[in-house]
């Protein structure tokens, strides 16, 4: 709400509600999603709402504020046949479990180039929303000049929002805080919405909170040594990782799924040192806090919050990992191999996870 007031998107956005003709289909669409899948109605609007804030903060013209709510409200419609026992399955997904629910993505844009004169570029971003500049996302694997604008101002507003939602609810924390995770995926993300989101939030005159839900600087000093820890781990097993597929496809086109893999890995690889976490100094650093030293809160707070991407991360690494697996059964002793170093990760995901819950 404060940054909904600070960049006065107030009476644009009345403005643009009342003079939008929305076709009585996508209202249709919306009031079942309301009714079945309230949640992922509320991220509708919430996504809808950012959307068309970084399109006007980047001058795209009303049209295009228009079309980024519509895109917004309808990104996810395609959930609604998705079968519930997988939608709301808790725990790890096999590979096919998690490419029904990637499908929700080409479910919504099927829905959406039905409607009659909608803008064209709503059903490319709903089809684009799970794309990501580096390659690494789906259903179709495309990098950055592949992707149209309006899919990735969606992207933007639905990684902010799955943030808000899955990592930020309780704790205090603001959009603001938003911002470190955003540095770390500067090339996850067109350059062009990462700068609007930024300056967003930049203007939204949010200030970064400082939180310790461990207890004391050592305490927490301790959870994010073990973490690190981890991660470090994880590290080790992916450079492995990465080693046994180039092996592995020497002398043959590598598949999509295999480029698909090498790029989460990389993308994993790059952000553990741009973290800080390729080296034992952080962890160094982290042994040796004591209680009393206040002033390191805030470099804390930042280093937990890139573990937390991090930890995000290796998780859709996994999923690429075991997608690859899927399309390589019977690949002989090298997959076997992959999969023993894979085993390692995931137990390194389980650490650092385990840590943060201490």
């Amino acid at each position: 709400y404060q940054l909904h007031i600070a960049l006065r998107f107030e009476s644009d956005l009345k403005a643009t509600l009342i003079d939008m003709d929305i076709h009585p289909w996508v209202l249709q669409k919306l009031t079942v999603l309301k009714q079945c899948l309230p949640q992922w109605f509320e991220k509708a609007v919430f996504g809808a709402w950012l959307a068309g804030l970084v399109v006007r903060e980047m001058s795209l013209g009303q049209p295009m504020i228009d079309a980024a709510l519509i895109a917004g409200w309808t990104h996810d419609v395609g959930f609604l046949r998705i079968d519930p026992a997988v939608l709301f399955k808790k725990g790890r997904l096999e590979p096919e479990e998690w490419r029904v629910l990637q499908s929700h993505v080409i479910t919504g844009q099927r829905f959406l180039l039905a409607v009659p004169d909608l803008d064209p570029q709503v059903p490319s971003a709903v089809r684009e929303h799970h794309e990501r500049c580096d390659g690494t996302g789906y259903p179709d694997g495309r990098t950055c000049r592949q992707l149209g604008l309006l899919g990735k101002v969606i992207g933007m507003a639905d990684s902010v929002l799955a943030i808000r939602v899955n990592q930020f609810k309780g704790t205090g924390r603001t959009l603001r805080d938003v911002l470190p995770y955003l540095q770390m995926n500067d090339v996850t993300h067109s350059l062009e919405v990462y700068r609007a989101m930024s300056s967003i939030l930049k203007k939204s005159n949010l200030k970064p909170v400082h939180i310790n839900p461990y207890g004391g600087i050592r305490a927490m000093a301790e959870v994010v040594h073990r973490r690190s820890t981890a991660i470090h781990e994880v590290r080790k097993h992916l450079i492995l990782f990465q080693r046994a597929l180039l092996e592995q496809a020497r002398g043959s086109r590598p598949c999509k799924v295999a480029n698909v893999l090498m790029m989460s890995i990389n993308n994993v690889l790059t952000k553990t040192a741009a973290a800080g976490l390729e080296g034992d100094e952080t962890l160094s650093w982290l042994a040796g806090i004591q209680d009393g030293e206040d002033d390191v809160l805030p470099d804390l707070n930042e280093l937990e919050l890139a573990e937390n991407e991090l930890l995000w991360h290796i998780q859709s690494l996994l999923r690429a990992a075991d997608n690859y697996f899927d399309s390589e059964a019977g690949g002989g002793g090298g997959i076997a191999k992959m999969k023993n170093i894979a085993a390692g990760v995931r137990d390194a995901l389980a650490q650092a996870k385990a840590a943060g819950r201490k």
